[in-house]
């Protein structure tokens, strides 16, 4: 639980940055470039993996089967930005603060 607890803090920390890559337009080369977590769950990279996972749970929460008020949870936070689909799981909002209060998926 703790380590659960520390990544979220390590998350919300202005510091904590996750790298993306991105072609650059002018010499057309790979470059990484750094977004706060935030601003990583507002990109069209996070919106289609969102999508991707909600999909594959078909639009129910693993836990209690609810259709309702769902998210797309991160199992770990070591991949930020280039999740694994085993690296997330649908959890509807109830199931998903039970999560983070307790730090186990039951």
């Amino acid at each position: 639980m703790e380590e659960v607890q520390r990544q979220r803090t390590d998350l919300r920390q202005s510091s904590y940055k996750i790298a993306l890559k991105r072609i650059n337009p002018t010499d057309g080369h790979v470059e990484l470039y750094y977004i706060s977590y935030k601003e990583y769950l507002l990109t069209d990279v996070w919106d289609k993996l969102r999508k991707k996972i909600l999909q594959r749970d078909g639009h129910r929460c693993v836990i209690c089967n609810s259709n309702h008020h769902l998210h797309v949870h991160h199992r770990t936070y070591e991949n930020c930005g280039a999740e694994d689909d085993n690296d997330l799981v649908t959890l509807c909002s109830s199931c998903h603060k039970t999560f983070h209060r307790i730090g186990i998926l039951k």
